[in-house]
C-alpha cells in the first residue's frame, strides 16, 4: 500500500518560487490521487498575499515556535508512516531527520551549493550531507541541480525531474491584441521576466541589440519586467549604449500584465550566466516554460538548469553564456525571417502544454518516490 503524503513547507502560503512549486505540486498530486496531500505550514499570514487555503496542520509564524509545533506534528505523522515531502533540506528535512520520519527533499539550486563562510562550513556542510543522505530521495528541479546535490553528497538517491507550468494560468492569446494593450503595436517584441540582477544577463541582450543595424533595431522593443538591485545600473547602461529608446523597463507587474508580455513576445530571453564566487546560477528557469506555454519562442543560455527548461529538441534555442554574437544573429533572424521564430515557438508551445503540466509532473513524481 502506498504511503500517505504530507507536504512540509514553511513558505507554502507566500509568494515565491518554492511556495508556488509546493502549491502546484499539491494541486497536481490531488488530481492524480483524488485526495489532497496534507500540508504543514505557518498560518495565519500577516501582511502577505495568501495563495491557497489554510494548511491542514498550521504552525506559528515565529521561527522557533513554528519548528517546535512542526516537530510535534511530525511525531504524530511518524506513527501513521506517512512520507513527508520537504520544501528544502533545512529546516524542513532537518526536522524530519530529527523525528525519524521518512522524507523526500525538493532541491532547487543555490541552497545546495557549498557555503563560502568558513565557520558555517565546519558545521553546516556535514549537517547538509547527513540530511541529504538520509532522505528516501532528493528530487532535483534540473539535471544541473542533481549534479550539485551529488557534489555535496555522492551517496544520495537523487532524481532530476524538470519542473512544470500551470497551463490554466499561462496560455496563448492574440499576440497583436496583447501588443496593442502594451503599447508596442507593430514591433517585434523580445522580453525578459526576472529579478534584475547582473547574472540574469540583460547586459548580453543590450550588447546584442547594439550590434544590429539601425533599421533592424527600430523594429524591436525589449520589455524588461522585474525589479532588483541592478536596475539603475542597467538603465544607465542602456543610455551609454544609446539603446534606451528600444528598451522599456516595466518594473514589477501584476499577473495579468505579465501574461500579456508573454503573449506579445515574439522571442522570450533568459541569458543568465553562472557566478560561482557569488553562488548565483539558474537552478531551472521556470519563466521560460511560462513564456513557451503562452506561445512565445524562447531562447536561453547554456547555463545551470536552463537547458532543461529550454527543450532544444522541441524548438527552444540555446546559446553560450554571454553569447552576444549568437544572440545578435537570432535577433536579425527575428526581424528578417519572423516565420522561423514563429514555427519554433509553436513547436515548443505544443510540447510544453502537452508534456509539462503539473498533472504530468505529479505522475512522474509519484512513480519516482514509490519506486523501490
Amino acid at each position: 500500500m502506498k504511503q500517505g503524503l504530507v507536504i512540509l513547507s514553511f513558505d507554502y502560503l507566500y509568494q515565491g518560487g518554492i511556495s508556488s512549486f509546493c502549491v502546484n505540486l499539491r494541486s497536481g498530486l490531488k488530481k492524480i490521487l483524488r485526495t489532497s496531500p496534507l500540508v504543514i505550514s505557518q498560518y495565519p499570514v500577516k501582511n502577505q498575499v495568501q495563495l491557497v487555503e489554510a494548511p491542514d496542520m498550521p504552525v506559528p509564524e515565529a521561527r522557533i515556535s513554528r519548528e517546535i509545533k512542526a516537530f510535534f506534528y511530525l511525531l504524530k505523522i511518524k506513527k501513521k508512516q506517512n512520507l513527508v515531502i520537504c520544501a528544502t533540506w533545512y529546516p524542513e528535512a532537518f526536522l524530519c531527520s530529527m523525528v525519524g520520519v521518512e522524507y523526500v527533499i525538493l532541491a532547487h539550486g543555490t541552497e545546495i551549493m557549498l557555503t563560502k563562510n568558513f565557520m558555517k562550513r565546519l558545521i553546516w556542510e556535514p549537517l547538509k550531507r547527513v540530511i541529504l543522505r538520509n532522505a528516501k530521495y532528493v528530487i532535483a528541479n534540473s539535471h544541473f541541480t542533481a549534479k550539485l546535490v551529488l557534489a555535496v553528497e555522492p551517496r544520495v538517491k537523487v532524481i532530476a525531474l524538470p519542473l512544470a507550468v500551470d497551463i490554466d494560468k499561462f496560455f496563448p492569446g492574440n499576440p497583436e491584441a496583447a501588443k496593442v494593450k502594451l503599447g508596442v503595436s507593430g514591433k517585434k517584441v523580445i522580453s525578459t521576466v526576472s529579478r534584475v540582477l547582473r547574472y540574469k544577463g540583460h547586459e548580453t541582450v543590450f550588447s546584442a541589440l547594439k550590434k544590429l543595424e539601425l533599421q533592424q533595431l527600430e523594429q524591436i522593443v525589449y520589455l524588461v519586467v522585474g525589479t532588483g538591485p541592478y536596475l539603475e545600473s542597467l538603465k544607465q547602461l542602456a543610455k551609454r549604449l544609446q539603446i534606451e529608446k528600444y528598451v522599456r523597463f516595466m518594473g514589477s507587474v501584476a499577473d495579468e500584465e505579465r501574461l500579456l508580455v508573454y503573449q506579445a513576445s515574439n522571442l522570450f530571453l533568459l541569458c543568465s550566466w553562472e557566478e560561482k564566487e557569488e553562488q548565483n546560477v539558474e537552478g531551472f528557469g521556470l519563466v521560460l516554460l511560462e513564456a513557451a506555454a503562452c506561445g512565445a519562442a524562447v531562447l536561453g543560455t547554456d547555463s545551470g538548469g536552463i537547458p532543461d527548461a529550454v527543450n532544444e529538441s522541441h524548438g527552444g534555442i540555446l546559446i553560450p553564456e554571454r553569447g552576444v554574437d549568437e544572440l545578435a544573429a537570432h535577433l536579425r533572424s527575428l526581424v528578417e525571417n519572423p516565420e522561423i521564430a514563429r514555427f519554433s515557438g509553436k513547436r515548443l508551445t505544443e510540447f510544453v502544454r502537452s508534456e509539462c503540466t503539473w498533472e504530468k509532473y505529479a505522475t512522474r513524481f509519484l512513480n519516482e518516490i514509490h519506486h523501490e
